[in-house]
């Protein structure tokens, strides 16, 4: 990907120019920090209307994965790989919106519920 840089009045702005979806990814996860010794993300799963799904975890390669398939893919701690919501279940999340809190230390994936049954 090719850098953009534009500076106006001390002001900056970078911007990636045509990224891969992993160049993406990565650059998102880099504006975050953790405190967590297994360098995972807390992340808020929430719908458009702000109804909260639920609280898991996101990695680096999670947060790639999600971004490639547009799905709510997250990192599992009990089965130590990524989760990617719907596979084995059928009730997957279609992505919407991934943002970074006031301080960079968590997650929200805003998600639509899919499935035969939206609640599981």
């Amino acid at each position: 990907a090719e850098l953009s840089k534009k500076f106006k009045d001390g002001k900056g702005n970078i911007a990636l120019i045509d990224p891969t979806v992993a160049e993406l990814g990565m650059s998102f996860a880099a504006c975050m920090k953790t405190d967590r010794e297994d360098g995972l993300y807390t992340t808020v799963v929430c719908t458009r209307s702000g109804e909260a799904l639920g609280l898991v975890y996101s990695s680096k390669e999670s947060i790639i994965a999600a971004l490639e398939c547009g799905r709510g893919v997250y990192y599992s701690r009990s089965r130590k790989g990524l989760w990617r919501k719907g596979d084995t279940s059928g009730h997957y999340q279609t992505l919407h919106r991934l943002d970074v809190d006031c301080d960079g230390d968590a997650l929200r994936f805003t998600v639509t519920q899919k499935g035969d049954d939206t609640a599981g």
